[in-house]
């Protein structure tokens, strides 16, 4: 939702430490720790940057699909 930087919070298997899995999110872990092996034991600044300022930069005009898998910011980067 803003060009800029975020904190990204790192997940990992607690069987393979040090290796980033696939559920890493801009969003702090809460409840999940409690149902899941997975473990966020580290954060990342990462660059951000909005959908339209995107398109913008890459003289995108139209989209006609947009395929989102963002762990839980699908509705702000539609927004």
């Amino acid at each position: 939702d803003h060009t800029g930087t975020a904190h990204f919070y790192v997940s990992e298997r607690p069987e393979k430490p040090g290796i980033a899995s696939q559920a890493g999110s801009l969003h702090r872990p809460k409840e999940r720790l409690n149902r899941s092996p997975m473990i966020f034991p580290r954060e990342a600044e990462v660059k951000t940057i909005t959908l339209e300022k995107w398109a913008d930069e890459n003289q995108i005009q139209r989209i006609d699909l947009l395929w989102l898998d963002t762990q839980g910011h699908e509705l702000v980067i539609m927004q």
